[in-house]
C-alpha cells in the first residue's frame, strides 16, 4: 500500500505522517490518540499487519521558554 492509497482508504488526516521504510513497510506517526483510533482500521485492511514503536521526546521545562 502506498501512502497515497492509505490516506485515500482510511480516514488519515494531516496530523499523521506516513513513511515508506522499505518496499511494502510504512512508518505512521501522529498523536497517540488519534493512532489508537486509526489502528483498528489498518487492521481491517487484507494483508496488513501493526506493530507500534513508541518513541518518548522530551518536554521542554519551564524556565526553557
Amino acid at each position: 500500500h502506498s501512502a497515497d492509497e492509505l490516506r485515500s482508504r482510511l480516514n488519515i488526516t494531516s496530523a499523521f505522517a506516513i513513511k515508506p521504510i522499505a518496499d511494502g513497510v510504512m512508518s505512521v506517526s501522529g498523536p497517540i490518540t488519534q493512532l489508537m483510533q486509526l489502528e483498528p482500521q489498518l487492521r481491517k485492511l487484507a494483508g496488513v499487519q501493526t506493530e507500534w514503536q513508541l518513541f518518548y521526546l522530551p518536554l521542554k521545562s519551564q524556565s526553557e521558554n
